[in-house]
């Protein structure tokens, strides 16, 4: 899985990653509630002589003591899928069987796949680790994950996620097509119990990508035989403070 790095301390805005259908580079993003040239720092050139140059300082009174330190790792699968169009005669050979099988699905109906790249082939479940995305909680802090599909083509992609709310019990939370938002809170990590030398354990939250409707027309043509990778569009997942509004 590609995984995300986003830190945030002493604050309340949103931090937002977007994450495309296709493999993409992990990126690590860190912020903190300092003033921007006291992140950076700077220079700056003398031209003359007694030419001064001032540099600001910084501090601030007080503890962290206390502070919500917000630290949230978002990974994700590949985030591949096969359209099995019926009405194309969509035939894929069995290697097993030595013979054509209709479409992939093992249906007559025209439908979305998680496929498997690495096997090349159409994963068995529609939520496997292809299509997942985990949202870990290592703040002391409750947080919440909203997720939401930006479909490419006209007309554009559409989506679903089916979220869980707590993978251990396998309950589902929500399940929210086309172009809604799903959202999922995700409880603290300051979860220690018992004898203060015990440590807190970090808390998933996950969701589960799938296209939905009819292929979305993107321009290409497809050639029999060949498979032509495109861009479905992209998922944005924003991570905010479980205080902030929906």
């Amino acid at each position: 899985m590609k995984r995300n790095a986003l830190w945030k301390t002493l604050g309340a805005s949103a931090l937002t990653l977007s994450l495309a259908l296709s493999p993409a580079a992990a990126l690590s993003v860190q912020a903190a509630d300092a003033p921007t040239d006291a992140k950076q720092g700077g220079e700056e050139k003398a031209k003359a002589p007694k030419d001064e140059v001032s540099i600001p300082v910084w501090g601030f009174r007080g503890s962290l003591d206390g502070a919500k330190i917000y630290s949230v790792d978002v990974e994700w699968g590949a985030m591949t899928f096969q359209y099995v169009d019926s009405s194309a005669s969509d035939k894929v050979w069995d290697p097993d069987t030595h013979e054509y099988q209709p479409g992939s699905g093992g249906g007559s109906a025209s439908s979305w796949h998680v496929y498997d790249s690495e096997n090349k082939s159409v994963a068995s479940s529609d939520q496997t680790s292809i299509n997942q995305i985990s949202v870990i909680n290592h703040s002391n802090a409750d947080v919440k994950a909203a997720f939401e599909f930006a479909g490419a083509g006209t007309p554009a992609a559409a989506g679903e996620f089916t979220v869980i709310e707590d993978p251990d019990e396998g309950t589902t939370k929500d399940t929210v097509s086309g172009t809604g938002k799903a959202g999922i809170k995700i409880p603290t990590a300051d979860n220690k119990k018992g004898d203060k030398a015990d440590q807190g354990k970090a808390v998933t939250g996950k969701a589960y990508f799938m296209p939905t409707g009819n292929y979305p027309a993107l321009g290409g043509t497809p050639t029999p035989g060949t498979v032509n990778w495109e861009s479905l569009g992209e998922i944005k997942v924003t991570i905010d403070a479980d205080s902030a509004t929906p």
